[in-house]
């Protein structure tokens, strides 16, 4: 080992900010007592902070700079202090740069002492990208503005492109009339008389399509049905179809003739009126029921729907109707109820969406005006790099400005916010973020939680001798505690949204949504959640994705501004749909129409199991024969799947502790002393392979023994104190 130099300058200080250049200052006041850099991994980020303890005192250029600083640029701008020290070990005396703090304009306070000099005191506080994105991160932000924070002009926001397959749906509705509802015949064109049965609607899984039948007359002419009036059109209980589709309908329809009668007849059909809102009556594809019959008092009309087909083009309207050739009659309906069903498709739309990676870089450089500072393995080629995001605008395919020109101009928006797009990402899969300089620039770091929970011991707490060989510094006063808040009780995860509140399809459940779970450890309170802010499921995307603009353009929906997440994959530069075939070995089941269906691998159980897996077991590892039990959910917990490779999931059937990954921590904490030179400083705060020591194992000496700790907090000051969590490993 080299012998340790001394040199008479070894440190060196710095100040600068946006505005103002690099400035060499003297060493603050007592500096060396008690304000080395702490460093501590933050709760919420799980990156590391770096902080000092005590108020920085500054004199000479330094109180000088922070004072003109003050006056000319207020609190805007942030003042970054660095330190550079000469390297002990080196005989090339190289200067190195410790990692550098901001200052707190707001906390600033200076002191003029006699004979003009001044002495200003602040605190070291969170700065520069870190700061900025913790002040806006729960800001909503709309993507598609292009203005910056500043008021600075920014590019139009850049869209990817994906083809929306239709996700097939099963729709059922039940349609009925109160027995002794009566249905009074007059005189209408040429003395024939139209009617309608006025179903009403019991359950409604088409909304789009079906309503209550606003009343029972019809229109005729000539002795036959004719083309309907916009004063009883509304009498059919299906009315301009939005597409194509074949309806099935079960059921039967009854009305017995109960008032008048004694000459001519009367019959039942299925009429089609077609050609949208010009309900052309079309006797081609209208379909007889019941054969014409003797209008005699106490006959009756009947018909039972078996399995009974009908196919509608776009445009269609369809009602049971009855015509006869005398007038003055009445009917009174009974044992009346119809179920229809459809194998529901709509045709394939295009979608606008985004990346991960361009909704973060764009929330960014409009929050700092700076672009591309996102830094991401998992965004940029890792397991989140083809998901992607859009809202019900994009879904519906609204036009950029509405209404353009004219007073009632609206500009469609795309809102969300820093936190909410990290909320999405945690439910996914557990991640950190940090900041790290590159090159001269912030940038903001983002990667599993697992890239912090290395397994290589990248920190040895103590010193090498001559021979290479640690030194370990013995801990003291330890003080060690279970840390309660890591035996989780409850599990949450999935979707704060979606599940089973689809209003326009009763009944209607999808396979993304919310689910609970209880571990063993019945008496704890702590509850494990992740839940998105997102929508995660292709029902959620469905269902707008039904009601186009170019069809609906003056109707809102409840989606619009909704954000979807789709989960996708990327065959050169186009965007498609991920199917069960791209993620199962088998058709997955507990679902209609797995074909057709996406977003597979996001249910709350696969969620559990392959992504939180390893965060629960730290709660649950002592028990490796118990079973975390299913609770409820608001979704279709019928569902079943099997990853290649893996073993099937049911979603409500107990999940094995033993399948969990196992945990990288255990759930107690050491508190210690521990004398922290520089050159250990320089270990913890050093990299391996481009990552930072911090986020692999501690070898820690605790009496006779080596042990093996994550680091929470790291203090070098005065007799160093560490807070560390024990490696499961």
């Amino acid at each position: 080992m080299i012998d340790n130099i001394r040199h008479k300058n070894d440190t060196e200080y710095y100040l600068s900010s946006k505005s103002r250049a690099r400035t060499r200052i003297p060493e603050p006041i007592n500096h060396d007592e008690g304000n080395r850099n702490i460093y501590e991994r933050d709760k919420d980020s799980k990156g590391f902070l770096t902080t000092k303890t005590n108020d920085l005192e500054f004199t000479g250029e330094g109180a000088e700079f922070l004072i003109n600083q003050f006056y000319t640029k207020g609190v805007v701008e942030d003042v970054l202090m660095e330190r550079e020290i000469k390297s002990d070990d080196r005989i090339d005396e190289r200067w190195r740069s410790t990692i550098p703090v901001y200052l707190g304009m707001k906390e600033l306070e200076y002191t003029e002492k006699v004979g003009g000099s001044n002495v200003a005191k602040t605190k070291a506080v969170e700065g520069g990208l870190k700061k900025l994105i913790d002040a806006r991160k729960d800001d909503e932000i709309d993507l598609k503005t292009t203005v910056d924070s500043f008021g600075n002009a920014i590019p139009a926001l850049q869209t990817e492109n994906i083809l929306l397959e239709s996700r097939q749906i099963f729709l059922r509705s039940v349609l009925s009339v109160e027995d002794g509802t009566e249905i009074g015949v007059l005189a209408s064109g040429d003395n024939l008389n139209a009617r309608a049965i006025p179903f009403q609607v019991d359950i409604n899984s088409d909304r789009s399509n079906i309503d209550n039948a606003l009343g029972d007359k019809l229109a005729a002419v000539s002795g036959n049905y004719a083309n309907l009036g916009l004063d009883v059109f509304g009498n059919c209980f299906l009315t301009d179809s939005d597409t194509d589709k074949k309806l099935t309908i079960n059921g039967k329809v009854k009305v017995t003739l109960i008032d008048g009668g004694s000459f001519g007849t009367m019959k039942m059909d299925l009429n089609i009126y077609s050609d949208g809102r010009d309900f052309i009556y079309d006797s081609d594809r209208s379909i007889p029921l019941v054969a014409a019959k003797p209008v005699t008092l106490g006959n009756t009309m009947e018909y039972t729907f078996s399995d009974f087909e009908v196919n509608l083009k776009k445009g269609d309207s369809l009602a049971v109707a009855m015509l006869s050739t005398e007038n003055g009659i009445r009917y009174e309906v009974s044992e009346t109820e119809i179920t229809i069903t459809e194998d529901s498709l709509f045709p394939s739309t295009n979608c606008k969406c985004l990346t991960y990676k361009q909704v973060i870089n764009r929330l960014l450089h409009i929050i700092t005006g700076s672009d591309n500072l996102l830094v991401s393995d998992l965004l940029t080629s890792g397991q989140l790099a083809n998901d992607l995001l859009t809202n019900g605008f994009y879904i519906r395919e609204f036009p950029d400005i509405i209404n353009e020109g004219t007073d009632e101009e609206r500009k469609i928006q795309f809102n969300v916010s820093l936190q909410q797009v990290f909320d999405h990402i945690e439910a996914l899969l557990p991640k950190a973020w940090w900041v790290e300089n590159v090159g001269n620039q912030e940038k903001l770091f983002l990667e599993p939680y697992s890239y912090t929970q290395r397994n290589e011991v990248t920190i040895k707490f103590g010193e090498e001798d001559d021979s290479g060989r640690t030194v370990y510094v013995e801990a003291s006063d330890i003080k060690r505690k279970a840390e309660g808040k890591l035996f989780f009780g409850k599990i949450e995860l999935g979707s704060e949204k979606g599940g089973d509140d689809y209003e326009e399809v009763e009944g209607l459940r999808s396979i993304n949504g919310k689910a609970t779970y209880a571990t063993i450890n019945k008496n704890s309170e702590e509850v494990y959640s992740k839940l998105s802010p997102f929508r995660l499921s292709d029902i959620d995307i469905e269902l707008p994705r039904r009601k186009p603009y170019v069809l609906y353009p003056e109707e809102d929906t409840r989606y619009d501004s909704d954000i979807m997440c789709i989960r996708a994959k990327k065959i050169g530069s186009q965007y498609y749909l991920k199917k069960w075939q791209d993620t199962f070995s088998q058709v997955p089941t507990g679902l209609y129409r797995p074909d057709s269906a996406y977003n597979l691998d996001i249910t709350p159980a696969q969620l559990l199991i392959y992504s939180h897996s390893s965060n629960i077991a730290t709660a649950v590892y002592h028990y490796p024969n118990e079973k975390i039990i299913f609770s409820s959910s608001n979704c279709n917990s019928a569902y079943s799947s099997k990853r290649i490779g893996q073993d099937l999931i049911k979603e409500d059937e107990p999940i094995p502790n033993s399948r969990l990954d196992v945990p990288t921590i255990k759930p107690v904490t050491i508190e210690c002393t521990a004398q922290i030179t520089q050159a250990i400083e320089d270990k913890i705060v050093g990299k391996t392979d481009g990552v930072y020591n911090w986020f692999g194992r501690m070898a820690l000496k605790t009496g006779t023994e080596i042990e093996y700790v994550r680091i929470m907090k790291v203090d070098p000051n005065k007799e160093g104190k560490l807070k560390v969590i024990e490696s499961y490993l």
